[in-house]
């Protein structure tokens, strides 16, 4: 995913693959799990979606929900990062399974 939509409802698949990069991993064994959208230069959380909210496990893949007007920010040219942590029995979040820059496209917000 390179792209997000402002303003707008939104569903994303998040597949997690093992240190493979290959192999599926069943995200119905994470205990946590956490998305977050920064701003690429201060790290300033924008967006963020934990496990039994706005990411569900659906099909032994993450879904990522994103709600209408709850991403209410745009940039483009690496202005934000997204990145994804998961975590299993140990309770503990381990490394980001991805860190990316992800552009948001702005769409208007209907009223």
């Amino acid at each position: 995913m390179s792209a997000l939509y402002q303003n707008a409802y939104q569903i994303v698949s998040l597949p997690i693959l093992g240190a493979d990069g290959v192999t599926p991993v069943d995200a119905s064994t994470f205990s946590e799990a956490e998305y977050r959208i920064v701003n690429t230069g201060t790290c300033t959380v924008v967006y963020t979606a934990s496990l039994g909210g706005q990411l569900t496990v659906i099909s032994s893949t993450l879904q990522l929900e994103i709600l209408e007007n709850t991403l209410n920010i745009t940039g483009t040219n690496s202005e934000y990062s997204h990145y994804l942590r998961v975590g299993s029995a140990s309770n503990k979040l381990e490394a980001p399974v991805f860190d990316a820059v992800v552009d948001i496209l702005p769409v208007c917000k209907i009223t």
